[in-house]
């Protein structure tokens, strides 16, 4: 099961496509891609993006997914889907935290950096 749900962080659907959190990737401008993370909103935590240069990609959307497969169960993990536009052709860095909005001067408890490409 674990190994089908990476693979479908893979796939292309439509005009978006999705970066697993162990890849860079390269984007064409005006295609929207999406980055899908584990999370838990139930525990505070979320995930938040930074982008190194806004001119070249901007976040569009914040999605959050119950695990279908844990329907009524409490504090089970869902899919946060996160979706960017690229703009501009260039190179920049995302990079996206998990941590609770409260407590900003605490360190995130997870980090992930990518680097995109886009032309």
């Amino acid at each position: 099961m674990k190994m089908q749900g990476y693979l479908s962080l893979l796939l292309l659907v439509g005009s978006v496509f999705s970066i697993s959190a162990h890849n860079n990737k390269n984007a064409q401008v005006g295609r929207p891609f999406t980055i899908d993370l584990v999370g838990n909103p139930t525990t505070g935590y979320t995930w938040t993006a930074t982008i190194e240069d806004p001119a070249i990609v901007n976040q569009s959307d914040h999605k959050y997914k119950a695990n279908p497969l844990a329907a009524g169960l409490a504090g089970v993990s869902g899919t946060e889907t996160l979706t960017f536009i690229p703009s501009a052709p260039g190179q920049t860095t995302l990079t996206v935290e998990y941590r609770r909005p409260w407590e900003p001067q605490d360190a995130p408890a997870k980090t992930k950096t990518f680097l995109i490409n886009v032309q």
